[in-house]
């Protein structure tokens, strides 16, 4: 853990849409779901020039690849 932040442990057992989901959201700077901890050594989104509409949009977007990937597995 770092600066008292939790952190995701990925294990070989990882499944690969997971990965991806977690990856993407970090790196594109995606808040929601909120309650995800970040990865490991990768780094965090760098400042973007979207508009509310476009953070809004990807937002959803990586909200419904979550749901339909990651949730669905579970």
């Amino acid at each position: 853990m770092t600066a008292g932040q939790p952190e995701w442990v990925i294990r070989e057992d990882a499944g690969s849409p997971v990965l991806v989901a977690l990856y993407l959201r970090q790196v594109l700077g995606i808040r929601s779901p909120e309650d995800l901890p970040s990865l490991r050594h990768v780094p965090a989104a760098a400042e973007t020039t979207r508009t509310d509409a476009a953070q809004s949009e990807l937002e959803r977007q990586c909200r419904a690849y979550w749901a339909l990937t990651v949730e669905r597995q579970a």
